[in-house]
């Protein structure tokens, strides 16, 4: 039994660059890119819209099922019906729908909230397949809004009926990029070496200790489980750990990616610095050809992107 809490709330969200990093990469003629930790996809779907083949992968089953959504698939919509089938008059009630009551009872969500990830949840059960996935997007955007307005008193929740509308968008997301894409869910470590891509692009987190909430609801809510099962997750995930593993870890990752010719790495300078230094270990043996660092200095806090080739 682990002893790490359940899930933390992140304190700095991610500014994601892969524009920048594309502007970067583009010129070397870069045709297909991976992202180890692809989270949802939207760092591969920016880069999808340039034409590039996109490979990622992802521990977690909702990260991995949403990214497929737009990455891998490039052609499937929802129906009518199956988006239909979403919506349900009267509202679901705890009473019928009661997956996830504790939810409510903790103050995740009100009970009506409540009701509906249930009953959402029952509806992916008749779904499989990229259906599955696109309704999982949709979902965890309306889980995503919820949260918000949870932590931001600004923010006004989503109505239960904006799912009609955010399964649309899900199916406004879906792009031919004329490429066969692929997400993949597994230990990266272990699938980095069989991806044959130009370029990388990775954002490298800090130490962590748990999960954040985000993640957390949302993997309980694809598992169908008032509680995650994150067993694997955290034994396979190198940034989460004592630091001299979360180390140890992060140089063998790297050391699994040293095949492919660019690398686009970014990450928080406040949280790294003093982990990695200014030159950071990874890339001892790489030469790095670009360098942006969005933040009020060059040693203020921001967002570093670096971008390195393998010497020839």
């Amino acid at each position: 039994m682990s002893s790490r809490p359940e899930f933390v709330r992140r304190a700095m969200p991610r500014t994601p660059l892969p524009s920048l990093a594309w502007d970067e990469l583009a010129p070397r003629g870069v045709t297909s890119i991976y992202e180890p930790f692809m989270g949802m996809g939207t760092n591969l779907y920016a880069f999808k819209r340039h034409g590039l083949r996109v490979v990622g992968s992802d521990l977690l089953e909702c990260t991995w099922s949403a990214s497929r959504a737009i990455t891998e698939n490039n052609s499937f919509r929802l129906t009518p019906e199956a988006i239909a089938s979403f919506s349900l008059s009267p509202a679901p009630t705890l009473e019928h729908h009661d997956r996830f009551a504790s939810w409510a009872q903790r103050g995740f969500f009100d009970p009506h909230q409540a009701a509906w990830l249930g009953y959402w949840r029952d509806r992916l059960e008749m779904l499989d397949g990229y259906a599955r996935d696109l309704a999982t997007v949709a979902v965890g955007w309306i889980l995503d809004n919820w949260i918000k307005s949870l932590e931001q008193p600004g923010v006004a929740p989503a109505s239960a009926s904006a799912v009609t509308l955010f399964l649309k968008r899900a199916n406004q997301w879906v792009w031919d990029n004329g490429q066969t894409n692929a997400a993949l869910r597994g230990r990266p470590g272990d699938l980095a070496g069989d991806v044959a891509v130009d370029a990388c692009y990775l954002y490298l987190e800090p130490p962590m200790v748990a999960i954040d909430l985000r993640s957390w609801l949302f993997e309980a809510w694809l598992q169908g489980r008032s509680e995650a099962e994150l067993g694997e997750f955290y034994q396979d995930n190198p940034f989460y750990g004592a630091l001299e593993a979360y180390r140890q870890g992060v140089l063998d990752l790297f050391q699994r990616l040293e095949h492919i010719p660019y690398w686009a790495i970014q990450y928080r300078t406040e949280e790294l610095d003093a982990v990695w230094g200014d030159r950071p270990i990874w890339l001892a043996d790489r030469q790095l050809i670009a360098q942006q660092h969005l933040g009020m200095g060059p040693h203020a806090a921001g967002e570093m992107l670096c971008i390195a080739a393998r010497p020839d």
